[in-house]
């Protein structure tokens, strides 16, 4: 992978898996590991659209995933440049999404009474670089972009 700076995300352990996620300028993926003898359990590879638009530079990220639990089901919320993804931490599987972002990010997302909440990649206004704090309704399938978002704060 290549990453400019090197990537900065943290592995996390989710029962017998050490997940880590890798986002570059070349490669984006999640991966998880056999916490016991390193064997990769499943590999997923993050879509690749949401970052066509955006510059080389800007599709790297250094986000640690966190995992929360949603009516029973736990999740892999996974935050990168252009997109933040759900997935089924056991299989890796995509559960939801929201496309939003145009350049790095570094915040590792948190949850909160049953709220998901992640900053959002820079985004260039008017020659001035900003980000958003996003808030999401996790219950949800699919792209929920349009959906779930409860609010944003620039």
């Amino acid at each position: 992978m290549q990453h400019v700076q090197g990537p900065a995300s943290s592995a996390i352990i989710y029962k017998n898996l050490l997940i880590l996620h890798f986002e570059g300028v070349d490669v984006r993926y999640i991966v998880a590991l056999d916490k016991s003898d390193g064997k990769i359990i499943w590999k997923t590879d993050r879509p690749a659209e949401p970052y066509e638009p955006l510059s080389e530079i800007g599709r790297k990220a250094y986000i640690t995933p966190l995992i929360i639990n949603v009516k029973g089901r736990d999740m892999l919320i996974s935050n990168g440049s252009a997109v933040c993804i759900a997935y089924d931490p056991n299989t890796g599987k995509e559960i939801w999404r929201v496309v939003d972002g145009a350049e790095s990010t570094i915040a590792m997302p948190f949850a909160e009474k049953g709220i998901v909440y992640w900053y959002t990649g820079f985004k260039e206004d008017g020659g001035k670089k900003t980000t958003e704090l996003v808030a999401v309704n996790p219950d949800g399938k699919g792209d929920i972009t349009s959906t779930n978002v409860i609010w944003k704060k620039t």
